[in-house]
């Protein structure tokens, strides 16, 4: 019995690096092998970057097996940090985070690229050096879902 699962990564700054490792890599979704069917894809501060995220979102959903799932993590536009800093929250002041969703809008996209159930995730993170008061207060954003970041994974079918 095999253990573990076959990757494929793409990432345009890192692939030579990745490659090293005998990782498979790629520069773009554009050159994975054409048929590229996937279980999972995970995509950790991604979307934010790209010029037309839902063209990309149709994309992994096409390179999905029938039970696939997708993992996004990106900012959150309605978060607690973003409506008090405004447009001096760090994230938007990042040059290259060219789209901010709100969770909202995130799920639409997702739908709108043809995932079937889409859903936030939620958990508590722990900061063991941080101060009590600000673990408190990080713990208590990701539990309301008006942290920073935001967690969406979303379905084929």
């Amino acid at each position: 019995m095999k253990v573990g699962a076959n990757i494929a990564a793409v990432e345009p700054f890192g692939c030579e690096f990745l490659t090293s490792l005998g990782i498979t890599a790629y520069r773009d979704l554009a050159q994975l092998p054409e048929g590229s069917q996937f279980d999972g894809i995970v995509c950790l501060d991604v979307v934010e970057h790209l010029r037309e995220p839902r063209r990309a979102l149709a994309d992994l959903y096409r390179r999905l097996s029938s039970q696939g799932w997708l993992l996004i993590q990106t900012p959150n536009i309605a978060s607690l940090p973003a409506m008090l800093k405004g447009r001096h929250w760090h994230e938007a002041t990042i040059p290259g985070h060219l789209v901010l969703f709100t969770p909202a809008a995130l799920r639409k996209a997702l739908r709108e690229s043809g995932f079937r159930r889409v859903r936030r995730l939620r958990w508590v993170i722990h900061y063991p050096r941080a101060s009590l008061l600000r673990a408190l207060v990080h713990s208590g954003m990701q539990a309301l879902a008006i942290g920073g970041n935001m967690h969406m994974v979303a379905y084929r079918n």
